[in-house]
């Protein structure tokens, strides 16, 4: 599966979303703009890391894993600041966790304890 292909085709607003270069100066996707555009700005960010695995420097994929992680803690629409897997349909659900899976793949260095827990959030119903 072409993971960044899919993404692009299942959040549509990624592909209006950000640049690289706007993701590289910002590599908190807390703290992006649009904030709490999560339907574009985390799509976005996860096919950065996927085409970008080498760039551990702009900690990027630390801030987005942490993300992530945060975010598959709550699956309620509120509050709006965390509520990124409430908006996801289970096709996108199953795309997070698919990235999860990627970055336990061994092609990045991640903390595996903390994305696994991510991972079994994100797969949930």
């Amino acid at each position: 599966m072409d993971l960044v292909a899919s993404l692009k085709a299942e959040f549509p607003l990624c592909v209006a979303g950000l640049t690289d270069e706007y993701i590289e100066q910002n590599p908190d996707p807390t703290d992006a703009e649009p904030l709490n555009n999560w339907l574009a700005i985390m799509p976005a960010y996860m096919s950065w890391c996927i085409r970008s695995p080498r760039r551990n420097e702009l900690l990027v994929l630390d801030h987005t894993v942490n993300a992530l992680a945060e975010f598959g803690r709550f699956s309620r629409p509120e509050p709006s600041h965390l509520n990124f897997r409430s908006l996801c349909n289970s096709r996108q659900r199953a795309l997070v966790a698919a990235f999860l899976g990627w970055c336990l793949s061994g092609e990045v260095c991640v903390h595996e304890e903390q994305v696994e827990r991510s991972l079994k959030h994100w797969q949930a119903a």
